[in-house]
């Protein structure tokens, strides 16, 4: 199930679909959640929530990755969570990840290494766009 979760998200955002505020496909005017203009949450043990953390790897010039490296790391960075890479149009997903926050790290060689915070929140997803520019 996993798997065709992500699936699902990858392929409905391939052909340019979008999310509504409740995690539905929506319109144009749906939200999506950038997660690094959400403020983080701190989690209780009561927040079991779990959400998807997805995006799209792009060059300077807006051209897709493929097989960029893209990890999930705790929030001082110290340790890995989560690690994937990127399909042929630049797409990556992590599935059932807690509400809180992390550091998100981007890599392929030839390309500065991306690294930036990030926080899961209670909206129904977040999607995280990640440009490299050239070594």
């Amino acid at each position: 199930m996993k798997n065709l979760c992500c699936f699902f998200v990858m392929a409905f955002f391939a052909v340019g679909g979008n999310f509504s505020a409740n995690g539905m496909p929506g319109n144009e005017e749906g939200n999506t959640n950038k997660a690094k203009a959400e403020p983080c949450v701190t989690c209780t043990e009561d927040d079991e929530e779990l959400r998807p953390v997805f995006g799209k790897v792009t060059n300077t010039s807006g051209n897709p990755l493929y097989q960029a490296t893209v990890k999930l790391l705790s929030d001082d960075g110290t340790t890995l969570l989560e690690s994937t890479t990127t399909d042929s149009r630049g797409n990556y997903c992590f599935t059932n990840i807690a509400m809180g926050p992390y550091q998100l790290e981007v890599s392929k060689t030839g390309y500065v290494t991306s690294n930036q915070n990030i926080c899961v929140t209670a909206a129904a997803q977040t999607e995280i766009d990640v440009e490299l520019a050239d070594d």
